[in-house]
């Protein structure tokens, strides 16, 4: 009798030092949608401004699209995996951003890794974008856009989103979060070890949905992300983040992967090599010229040209694109004259359509007289 007791007792003080030491996490208070909001909106208001500098490891999968001719009807693969090592740069002041990517890029036009450095800015009404190669010739030359829109191209990229997402949660011209869309779907999820609250948004078409982790302990920061499409992951994020004295808590590495059908796509790991909040922001961070050899499509001014040396704008005419005139002959040519050759000799084609069109009218011109006259009797009246 007197072991039994001992047994009971020293059971009954365990149990109670499990209880204190791992108590349930449903016993934590739960996390309303308006707790998460609140933290996100303050953090958003008072970080006007900011600067990222990333290193970036890209990987892309072998296999994966890379091209497709419209006209010939063909698509161009990956022959193999594709590894890059990328400096990135993010700036933000309210809604402009400018983001920056120097590394290798797959180059379709060589089949092969090219240097690019990628530059894209967003001034609150416009958005310039220019892909700047090393290379200027057929087969591969500098690329540019100017087009009048609503929000930076990359607002939405998956890569800068732990970033964008932290600091411009609410905003609608980022629009990375559909704030109207979330609903809190469970609490206590734990993920490394921090107790999470899923918020999870499901987007308009019915098709795709977002789930959020969001840790209290990181002052509402999204620690994992994932994207679905009908029911399967299309994109993940996993954040980790560091405690900054001034700053408070921030995105500090993630790893981001895309998916296709189930199969991985792309990855890639990035680390924060430096942050600012709240500096000061020039306005000639959210412009840029484009350098001598770019070819520009100007969707606001509906033009496409090429800057030549002298920072000259050589117009690039409808007809010659139509022609197929290729960029070496547009550089070494005045506008309207490239794509003749590739057009099979144009003016001898415009000359012979004039003489045919004269010789046609000169025909009926004499059909007519002969007609009238006496030298054709059978003509009906």
């Amino acid at each position: 009798m007197t072991i039994l007791m001992l047994f009971i007792r020293r059971s009954i003080c365990v149990a109670a030092l499990l209880a204190v030491a791992s108590p349930p996490l449903s016993a934590a208070e739960p996390i309303q949608l308006a707790d998460v909001l609140r933290v996100w909106r303050k953090r958003e208001s008072a970080a006007r401004t900011l600067r990222f500098d990333l290193v970036r490891e890209y990987v892309r999968a072998k296999g994966t699209l890379t091209g497709i001719n419209e006209e010939q009807g063909t698509v161009t693969t990956l022959p193999e995996s594709f590894k890059s090592d990328q400096r990135v740069v993010l700036v933000i002041d309210g809604v402009k951003m400018r983001y920056e990517r120097i590394g290798d890029t797959w180059a379709p036009g060589i089949e092969a890794p090219a240097p690019e450095t990628m530059i894209a800015v967003f001034d609150g009404a416009r958005q310039k974008i220019v892909h700047e190669r090393q290379q200027s010739d057929d087969r591969m030359f500098s690329q540019g856009w100017v087009r009048s829109e609503k929000r930076h191209p990359d607002a939405a990229n998956v890569h800068l989103s732990p970033i964008i997402r932290h600091f411009r949660p609410t905003s609608p011209v980022f629009g990375v979060i559909g704030i109207d869309r979330l609903q809190v779907e469970r609490q206590d999820e734990m993920v490394d070890g921090l107790r999470c609250v899923i918020l999870k948004e499901a987007l308009p078409d019915g098709l795709r949905a977002r789930k959020y982790w969001v840790a209290p302990d990181r002052e509402m920061g999204i620690v994992r992300y994932v994207g679905y499409f009908q029911d399967q992951v299309e994109t993940e994020a996993e954040v980790a983040f560091k405690r900054d004295p001034k700053l408070g808590w921030v995105p500090d590495r993630w790893r981001v992967a895309s998916f296709v059908d189930g199969a991985l796509v792309t990855s890639a790991t990035t680390q924060v090599a430096s942050e600012q909040l709240n500096l000061a922001v020039a306005a000639a961070t959210f412009d840029f010229t484009f350098p001598v050899g770019t070819q520009v499509n100007d969707r606001i001014a509906k033009r496409q040209y090429l800057v030549k040396p002298g920072r000259t704008n050589r117009v690039v005419l409808p007809i010659e694109r139509t022609r197929g005139a290729t960029y070496s002959e547009l550089m070494q040519t005045n506008p309207g004259e490239a794509g003749r050759r590739a057009a099979g000799g144009e003016g001898f084609g415009y000359m012979s359509i004039v003489i045919i069109a004269l010789l046609l009218l000169a025909g009926g011109i004499v059909l007519t007289l002969l007609k009238r006259s006496s030298l054709f009797p059978f003509s009906p009246r």
